[in-house]
């Protein structure tokens, strides 16, 4: 699917860590436990840092986000269209159930990720990176915890 974006025309930029899996497990042994002194810290490498460097590369006006409310207590508080520190954040499958997510991707024949885990979101999955609040799209409350 990526591959088609450019001979459609489409100017995709791919953003990633320059740490490969190797050098994250080689340097910070037990990070994917959430309550390792390494989790935060690998998060921001390998998540926070590349999307920082796209929009600081980019400035958009807007962030098209594919988030569901239902995926994280986090997700549910958050509104169709957001915006902060001058980026419009629009969420438009936001309320969709899992099920019309499903049907969607199967009536247009799109692939999905049936093996996809985020190590960034911890054991059970049900952790939040928290990378619209914590990424650079605006500040986090210097008390909050991380």
């Amino acid at each position: 699917m990526v591959t088609d974006f450019p001979v459609q025309g489409d100017d995709l930029r791919v953003y990633r860590s320059p740490l490969t899996p190797g050098d994250i497990e080689r340097h910070y042994g037990g990070w994917r436990d959430p309550s390792s002194p390494h989790f935060s810290l690998v998060v921001r490498k390998i998540k926070h840092e590349p999307l920082n460097r796209a929009f600081a590369e980019l400035r958009p006006s807007h962030w098209l986000r594919g988030i569901m409310r239902y995926e994280t207590p986090e997700r549910r508080a958050a509104e169709p269209i957001q915006f902060k520190n001058g980026v419009y954040q629009v969420h438009p499958i936001l309320d969709w159930p899992k099920i019309d997510a499903l049907g969607y991707l199967s009536q247009h024949g799109l692939p999905m990720n049936h093996d996809h885990w985020d190590p960034t979101k911890g054991r059970d999955q049900r952790g939040e990176c928290l990378i619209g609040d914590y990424c650079g799209l605006h500040r986090a409350d210097p008390g909050a915890a991380r």
